[in-house]
């Protein structure tokens, strides 16, 4: 009514519909306003953040006590409750009041904390996505004060085992999206499916031998590709075996012919470098036999012959059509490069790979051999040096040597033991050894040092 502005400095007290009241405040007409004590008199239904506004709008204290439901975001409303009080700058509202969220993705922890902020009940039947740790799902699933959940999708963070993804997914009909920490068949065969839609587990095999039939099931299980690189045979029918091979859903599974013909000497003699007969010779004989389709390892075969990678660099197709067609022949090493004594030769191999031995084998050969890098660390005197460590791991000079480089190396251990003397120090290996110190290192593993034998 007033064409000019109205001062209202004078007022302490506004009460009325919140629309109204925010209205007032946010008039260009309306001068003086901020600080005063405000009751809204709404009684149903109170968006949280038109709440938040009005209590920005002023220093008073907002009462609220009639409002029965809030709704809107998880945020808005852990925004409300934070400001609640019953004097000063806050927001006073009723004692039992519920929420109603129209969120519909939404963190687990901000849900809980919702639930833990409202008194009453707190309708969640917008959700369709909850992300978060497996513990703080659960929690909220379990929870009586949270209504309308189950048909949610579930995006859990961190890694879950077989045990726990089937817990989750027997709280929703959504697919539970997860990262699956058991790598062995026996247990994820015991993983479950999800009738509605797949889950989207993320899943590495870790047997080398594998039956089809199992391994395409759990394919149908998830919607993400199966991680099956570790799988060197599979068993079961030739349909079964196809059909785990040609699975968009299995990936690093492949029957490479040339490989198997590699992985087996008699097929070289039978078939030379013929690929078609070695594999009408896998489906008619190898799979029943419980032949490995890849057992070869073609980059290990290079690092074993220097003048192989001179030849062909780090082209292993090459190295593999090589050993079948001149190498088994030659009687070639296929294994020989010991990686992990090839890291422990070198520091910056050590901090750059750590204990990764196929990333070590591919330095070696795209760059070691190049720079005339040998393997120089000495295996077996490390574990001959430390009797903690033979006690721990016996002859199992690879652990030995996984060991310096996780730790040895870092603890400042070093090669101590002498060969020479402790063959001097006992006739009866210098017979049977002669000066041989490597065989007198083996033989103070093996067995001097449970003897109790002289070193010096």
């Amino acid at each position: 009514n007033v064409p000019g502005t109205v001062n209202a400095s004078t007022v302490a007290t506004i009460t009325g519909t919140i629309a109204d009241i925010n209205t007032a405040y946010a008039s260009s007409g309306l001068s003086g306003l901020g600080d005063e004590a405000v009751t809204i008199t709404d009684t149903g239904s109170v968006a949280a953040s038109v709440l938040n506004t009005l209590n920005s709008n002023t220093t008073g204290l907002v009462t609220a006590t009639s409002v029965a439901t809030l709704t809107g975001t998880a945020v808005a409303i852990n925004t409300l409750v934070g400001n609640e009080g019953d004097s000063g700058d806050k927001v006073n509202l009723d004692s039992d009041y519920v929420a109603t969220l129209t969120d519909t993705t939404i963190t687990a922890t901000v849900l809980n904390a919702v639930d833990g902020n409202v008194p009453g009940a707190v309708n969640a039947s917008t959700v369709t996505i909850i992300t978060g740790a497996a513990a703080d799902i659960n929690t909220a699933y379990e929870s009586s004060g949270i209504s309308g959940l189950g048909n949610e999708a579930l995006t859990v963070s961190g890694t879950l085992t077989v045990s726990q993804a089937n817990a989750l997914g027997d709280l929703t009909t959504g697919a539970v999206t997860a990262t699956i920490s058991d790598g062995d068949m026996t247990t994820l065969a015991g993983l479950s499916a999800n009738s509605i839609v797949p889950h989207a587990h993320t899943i590495t095999v870790t047997d080398t031998s594998v039956a089809a039939a199992t391994l395409n099931t759990l394919d149908g299980k998830t919607s993400v590709a199966i991680d099956g690189s570790a799988i060197t045979t599979l068993t079961g029918t030739e349909a079964d075996v196809k059909a785990a091979f040609g699975s968009s859903g299995i990936s690093g599974l492949t029957f490479d012919a040339a490989n198997y013909l590699a992985s087996y000497g008699d097929l070289i003699n039978a078939f030379g470098f013929n690929t078609s007969a070695a594999e009408s010779h896998y489906y008619a004989h190898g799979l029943s036999e419980n032949r490995s389709f890849d057992s070869f390892d073609e980059t290990s075969y290079l690092a074993s012959n220097g003048d192989l990678i001179t030849a062909f660099g780090s082209n292993t197709t090459s190295a593999l059509n090589h050993y079948i067609n001149h190498g088994y022949s030659e009687g070639r090493d296929t294994d020989s490069f010991k990686e992990f004594s090839y890291i422990a030769s070198y520091t910056d191999l050590m901090d750059a790979f750590g204990d990764g031995g196929a990333a070590a084998t591919s330095h070696y050969i795209s760059h070691g051999y190049g720079e005339g890098r040998t393997v120089q660390f000495d295996e077996i005197g490390y574990l001959a040096s430390h009797s903690d460590l033979i006690t721990v791991f016996g002859s199992d000079t690879t652990a030995a040597t996984k060991h310096y480089i996780n730790h040895g190396y870092s603890e400042g251990r070093t090669i101590t033991f002498d060969a020479a003397s402790y063959l001097a120090a006992n006739a009866d290996l210098r017979a049977a050894f002669g000066s041989d110190e490597n065989l007198a290192k083996q033989h103070y593993i093996d067995y001097g040092h449970n003897e109790g034998r002289s070193l010096s």
